[in-house]
């Protein structure tokens, strides 16, 4: 056991600094293109900016949307921004390249590599401007909203966040990868993740506001609210303990369908498809 703890502390060591280093070649490419690099964070960060000013216009004329206020969307818009950060600074242009990779044949270079396919394709390329501005604008929101609302955390609820927070990684991740893994088969996948990149908007809305049947969809079909709206709820304790249930079960099947899927999506590749 012991040994085998050794290992797994080792080949940790050994993802982490090939992360490192994965973030330190995108960020020299960035800034060997530093106007261009410059540009997409500002653009970025308006296009958040301008996502909150709109709420906060609806609010110059409204108390309440639903059951929330202002600030319980500050949360939200916190917490939603913070996941697409993460996910756009890890994981956006990896996954987002994969139907250029089998066109083109490289893909053959990743499947050489003696490390787990799925982080490589994922994490090689880091979208760094995108995931910054995303970040620390949602940083900003979330600290905003627990301001105002006095919301104060312990340390078990701040454990328990963090774990629902990396469920709904794990589900973003995994949705994202799934649609992207379709390459395999079907080259032109791009209108299909186009489509999920415009549905995401729904990550910074509680369901509550939409009627049953949209509920119900962006629930338990494409689980948008178990993304980032259940982590959300649970700062300002309005969540179930049946969705924290869901919200761990479904990240360890939908690791297991991602590792099943990649498995036969190997298989169908040939070198050179293009």
């Amino acid at each position: 056991e012991i040994v085998a703890i050794k290992r797994g502390i080792s080949m940790l060591k050994k993802y982490v600094y090939l992360l490192f280093l994965f973030i330190k070649n995108s960020l020299m490419l960035d800034l060997s293109y530093r106007t261009d690099f410059v540009v997409s964070l500002l653009t970025d960060s308006c296009s958040c900016l301008v996502r909150v000013l709109f709420v906060g216009f609806i609010f110059q004329h409204v108390t309440m949307v639903g059951n929330w206020s202002f600030d319980h969307f500050m949360v939200y818009f916190g917490c939603a921004f913070i996941m697409e950060g993460i996910y756009m600074f890890f994981f956006f242009n990896g996954h987002t390249r994969i139907s250029l990779k089998i066109l083109t044949g490289e893909m053959d270079y990743f499947l050489s590599k003696p490390l787990s396919e799925i982080f490589y394709l994922s994490c090689h390329s880091s979208n760094i401007g995108s995931g910054i501005s995303n970040l620390i604008l949602g940083s900003i929101y979330l600290v905003h909203g627990m301001k105002n609302m006095q919301l104060t955390v312990s340390l078990n609820q701040l454990v328990l966040f963090v774990s629902l927070f990396l469920c709904g990684l794990i589900l973003y991740f995994s949705i994202s990868f799934i649609i992207n893994c379709l390459s395999f088969w079907i080259l032109q996948t791009g209108v299909l993740f186009n489509l999920f990149l415009n549905m995401t908007d729904l990550l910074r809305y509680p369901g509550d506001i939409f009627p049953k049947g949209i509920q119900f969809f962006i629930t338990f079909i494409i689980p948008f609210q178990f993304i980032s709206i259940v982590p959300a709820k649970y700062l300002l304790g309005e969540v179930g303990t049946e969705y924290i249930g869901w919200s761990f079960f479904g990240a360890v099947i939908a690791l297991v369908v991602v590792r099943v899927m990649y498995h036969y999506a190997r298989k169908a590749y040939s070198s050179g498809r293009g």
